[in-house]
């Protein structure tokens, strides 16, 4: 595997994790405000 792929693979990594933590963080917010069904929907998608 050359270096290039490499980076794209970890840029690519890096990116859905903190896509992943960011949905994680709403659905905390949504629930702490008493929005289940929204909170389910974030923790669904991530």
């Amino acid at each position: 595997m050359n270096e290039r792929t490499k980076n794209n693979i970890n840029e690519a990594f890096v990116g859905e994790a903190k896509a992943y933590q960011r949905l994680l963080m709403y659905a905390k917010k949504a629930q702490e405000e008493e929005l289940p069904q929204i909170a389910r929907l974030f923790r669904v998608i991530a």
